[in-house]
């Protein structure tokens, strides 16, 4: 016997696809034919219907997901929201559901909590459509449905995951003898470089207070940890040392005001005036507190970005008031793209570090260079960084005139597009670097690799 629901929606869907002749003859609907009535329905804005026939379809099977995403996306035209969402998760959890379902399953969701302001749980919904979607082309509707919502969140998170093997994770010393005025010295061994597994944890962002066509106002915020698993080689080597005392957590605080439109080709620019408070640990113990404040501006012309930032830094230093320090920078970046479409990167910094310490106080340059491939390779992409750094400390207990170490970096990067989960993908990284003072206390020589996540949009 047919259901009085099946019936009523059968009634609607009749009436909706076919002439008023025709309806004296019975006509019988397989489940298929009524679910595409569903949708012809629905697409017709006869939203009630739609649930009808919907909710016919429920009855013969409650884990029919193409019935549950045309109840959840007519309870959204009318209104019914929390129904909605609750409606599509149920479509969501229904097992073995085809990928272009749990796709539209996924989406109906998003659009829910989107229409009720819970744009943050929206954006994982639609990482989720995309990491279900069926072919290439719909994932990019996910990724652009994403990336609007994003835009009208006034909540931004990045998060932030690493984990670096490394045979210096202390940043120690090379060579384990130390002459000072002639006098040899042997190193301790925490002194020493020290092999074994950095790691961090961190998340990022910034809550938008207000917008407008030339610019914004908003709060921005930061949490990370880094910590230290050091190898039984280094235990062996330094016996009182213990991971801990490596761990480093910095916590802030900001305010940031942008002035002019996003950076953009024959716009004028865009200027950034940000302040932040923070405070720093290291070894579980008070380190400085950080306050700051920065003024920059970026601007495209034909093809190239660019950007200056000019910002002053001061660390009061809680273990020890003399090693405080105020730091006076100054930074600038061009992009560019080549004629093969790669990306190429160049930053140069300054900055002065004025501070009590010798050890603390001095001046520094570093050059940047970054590049990254126009096109992944085996799926692969691929980029590359160098960089130079030339640090002057006008004086030194070690040496009567003065400190200057010169040291040299280079990474390389791959990202595993083709790994990715939920939008984020897995980036593998190789860097050396290498550290030369006439101090040779100060030399320093390391080598590493790293695993960590970048999100794809």
């Amino acid at each position: 016997m047919m259901p009085k629901a099946f019936a009523a929606a059968l009634t609607c869907v009749v009436a909706l696809a076919i002439p008023q002749s025709s309806l004296a003859k019975p006509t019988t609907l397989t489940p298929t034919e009524m679910r595409a009535f569903g949708e012809a329905a629905l697409l017709k804005g006869y939203a009630e219907q739609a649930v009808q026939i919907a909710e016919a379809l429920l009855q013969r099977d409650p884990n029919d997901v193409a019935a549950l995403v045309i109840k959840a996306q007519a309870l959204r035209v009318m209104g019914q929201l929390s129904q909605s969402e609750a409606t599509a998760r149920a479509a969501w959890g229904v097992v073995g559901a085809p990928a272009a379902l749990r796709y539209a399953a996924a989406t109906a969701v998003a659009q829910a909590l989107s229409l009720q302001n819970k744009r943050t749980q929206a954006q994982l919904w639609l990482r989720r459509a995309a990491d279900v979607a069926p072919t290439a082309t719909i994932r990019q509707q996910a990724v652009e449905d994403f990336e609007y919502v994003q835009q009208q969140n006034p909540l931004r998170m990045n998060f932030n995951f690493s984990l670096r093997p490394s045979d210096n994770v202390n940043g120690g010393a090379r060579d384990p003898l130390f002459v000072f005025r002639g006098i040899p010295f042997v190193l301790s061994g925490d002194a020493l470089a020290l092999s074994g597994v950095s790691w961090g944890v961190g998340v990022n962002g910034r809550y938008r207070l207000d917008a407008s066509p030339t610019g914004e106002t908003a709060l921005t915020f930061a949490l990370n940890h880094q910590g230290v698993v050091l190898s039984n080689a280094a235990k062996q080597q330094a016996p009182n040392a213990e991971n801990g005392d490596y761990a480093l957590d910095h916590a802030e605080f900001g305010f940031e005001k942008l002035i002019g439109a996003d950076p953009a080709p024959g716009l004028p620019g865009q200027w950034r005036v940000a302040t932040t408070a923070g405070k720093t640990w290291y070894g579980g113990k008070p380190l400085s507190d950080d306050f700051g404040a920065a003024v920059g501006f970026d601007r495209k012309v034909k093809g190239l970005s660019f950007g200056v930032e000019v910002s002053i830094d001061k660390h009061n230093r809680q273990d020890n008031a003399a090693s405080s320090s105020t730091n006076h920078a100054i930074s600038g970046d061009l992009g560019f793209r080549g004629k093969a479409g790669d990306v190429w990167q160049v930053s140069l910094n300054y900055q002065n570090v004025a501070s009590q310490d010798i050890s603390v106080d001095h001046r520094e340059t570093a050059l940047t260079l970054g590049w990254q491939a126009a096109k992944p390779v085996a799926g692969i992409g691929i980029g590359a960084t160098l960089g130079m750094k030339q640090s002057d400390f006008a004086a030194s207990p070690y040496s009567a005139d003065g400190r200057r170490d010169f040291g040299i970096r280079a990474g390389l990067t791959a990202v595993f597009s083709k790994m990715d989960y939920l939008g984020f993908a897995p980036v593998f990284g190789v860097e050396y670097a290498r550290s030369n003072s006439n101090v040779a206390l100060y030399d320093t020589n390391s080598l590493g690799v790293s695993l960590s996540i970048k999100s794809q949009f």
